[in-house]
């Protein structure tokens, strides 16, 4: 007999998925801890009092904080162009994650949508189905990392990614993600994705 479970985790990995589904989906994981720490963001980590935002956003300022990404500097390690910061992300209070895609465009795109993006099933569709989350509603969603993790070429954005959030690929500056998307599906046969 075994002991009653005092807790539930908020988020657990799912052992039902293939094998090559699971690694696609580590992938995007290891491409997002590298992207940090290009980046330096050891505190994306950690639970930093320093970052968190003393607004009234209810449990996600407990441990989403917000922060404004900081300038590049002279003497900090040359950062791949694709992760420069923008200027909406310097001069804008944002979620760190935000700063891990390698595409300026959607960067800024998710920057300007704040609230009207649920950011845990975002994070969640993100790596797809390999992680559930309770709020999160997974239709297949997810990205796919093929290459080096700072290069937008080497991302694939899954069909139930697109069509759940084609509202905010429609933004300017996006099509480069598309575009890579359908790189890979061509690569492998499949139909190009559109977006209208």
């Amino acid at each position: 007999m075994t002991a009653p479970v005092a807790y539930q985790p908020v988020v657990h990995l799912s052992l039902q998925l293939p094998n090559w589904l699971i690694l696609t989906q580590l992938n995007v994981w290891q491409a997002t801890l590298i992207n940090s720490l290009i980046l330096g963001m050891s505190h994306f980590f950690t639970d930093d009092e320093n970052n968190h935002d003393n607004d009234d956003e209810e449990e996600d300022s407990a441990y989403l904080p917000r922060y404004l990404s900081p300038p590049l500097s002279r003497n900090s390690s040359p950062l791949p162009p694709s992760l420069h910061p923008t200027s909406l992300q310097q001069r804008t209070p944002h979620y760190p994650w935000i700063d891990l895609f390698p595409h300026a465009g959607m960067r800024d795109t998710l920057i300007r949508v704040g609230s009207r993006l649920d950011v845990h099933d975002f994070c969640a569709d993100m790596l797809g189905s390999m992680f559930s989350h309770p709020s999160s509603n997974q239709t297949g969603s997810g990205f796919m990392v093929w290459g080096e993790s700072w290069l937008v070429e080497s991302w694939e954005m899954s069909e139930g990614f697109v069509r759940k959030y084609a509202w905010l690929l429609e933004d300017e500056g996006c099509e480069d993600m598309i575009r890579a998307t359908n790189r890979w599906r061509e690569r492998r046969g499949e139909e190009l994705l559109v977006v209208c």
